[in-house]
């Protein structure tokens, strides 16, 4: 066998002998897999363990707000104007009250609220929220209103109070 030929199956039996040490594709352990939907709980339970003094809402997806609000149009309070909710709000047919959901802990909260003074107060059990838009808040807001500038105030009974600056928006 000529020289050059025996290079040439040393080098393709080494390259083959490897094709048997790599995991395939579809092994892949590590994967990108869609987020679970975060469980719904009372205030207390969500609170229980929890560090109060370095508690914060999290941000909640759209399947997150439907578990508890259910698929219709909701309001929405953001840290930031691209970001996700950490507030998000359901006006009853009064317009004077309604319901809401916050994410603490990793888990979701359930939360019953009243419009009084430009400001629409949450609450469930310790846990209170206060939003209050810059601009007045209607009773409800008019959905497709513009993204407007709001503060909400998150407390857990005696042990934590916060507020934070972000926007405030009513979607179509």
């Amino acid at each position: 066998m000529a020289r050059g030929h025996r290079l040439v199956w040393t080098l393709a039996a080494g390259v083959l002998a490897a094709c048997g040490e790599r995991e395939r594709p579809d092994d892949d352990l590590a994967a990108i897999h869609a987020p679970e939907v975060a469980r719904l709980v009372s205030a207390n339970e969500a609170l229980a363990g929890a560090n109060i003094p370095v508690l914060d809402p999290a941000t909640m997806n759209d399947a997150e707000i439907r578990r508890v609000l259910g698929s219709g149009p909701h309001c929405s309070f953001r840290y930031t104007a691209e970001g996700k909710p950490v507030l998000a709000v359901l006006w009853k047919e009064s317009g004077a009250a309604a319901d809401g959901t916050v994410k603490l802990n990793g888990d979701l909260v359930a939360l019953t609220g009243t419009a009084a003074e430009g400001k629409l107060t949450l609450t469930a059990g310790a846990v209170q929220m206060i939003l209050t838009p810059d601009a007045p808040l209607g009773s409800p807001p008019a959905r497709g209103d513009e993204r407007r500038e709001a503060d909400l105030e998150f407390a857990v009974g005696d042990k934590l109070r916060v507020g934070y600056r972000g926007y405030y928006a009513c979607p179509e």
